[in-house]
């Protein structure tokens, strides 16, 4: 059985900004079955080379990460972390149809709200097939926020179900 997410507090407390050279964006935990704790974020948040050191800014401490696996043709990584965090849930995942129209909504650190993170919702617009990026949103806030650079690897949330990664 698959668990609903109950909250947008739970988006909130498991999604963090993530930073890899020059580069940043937003991570968020997910829910496994092990005491581990599992990340993803938009593969084009890592840095090509492997000399760059992968953080997590989590309750404002620095936390490093490792990359697990990099899935370059759908702008997946799946990174780890090696701290116990037993006060951070990660958030479910549903492998299913996504339809037009539907409301989505996440919560990430675009770089104009690098430290306070932000919460944004729209509709699905379109659903491409075998691309890259395979999902068009509409966003409600579109006309209020400059860029939304740092936004890439935050939870699609649709139907209170993640059920994919913002590139």
């Amino acid at each position: 059985m698959t668990q609903n997410i109950l909250h947008f507090k739970e988006i909130e407390l498991a999604t963090v900004s993530i930073t890899c050279g020059t580069k940043t964006g937003t991570a968020f935990f997910i829910k496994t079955d092990s005491d581990e704790k599992y990340l993803l974020t938009a593969d084009h948040n890592i840095s090509e080379s492997d000399v760059q050191e992968i953080n997590l800014d989590i309750k404002e401490v620095k936390i490093p990460a490792i990359v697990i696996e990099r899935i370059t043709n759908k702008d997946v990584a799946i990174i780890k972390i090696n701290e116990s965090l037993n006060d951070i849930l990660g958030l479910p995942l549903v492998a299913d149809e996504i339809a037009y129209n539907e409301d989505w909504e996440t919560f990430g650190f675009t770089n104009e709200r690098i430290t306070s993170a932000g919460k944004y919702n729209g509709k699905v617009a379109r659903v491409n097939e075998d691309t890259k990026w395979d999902i068009d949103l509409e966003c409600e806030q579109y006309g209020n926020v400059n860029s939304f650079e740092g936004l890439s690897g935050a939870p699609l949330v649709i139907a209170n179900k993640v059920m994919g990664v913002i590139g």
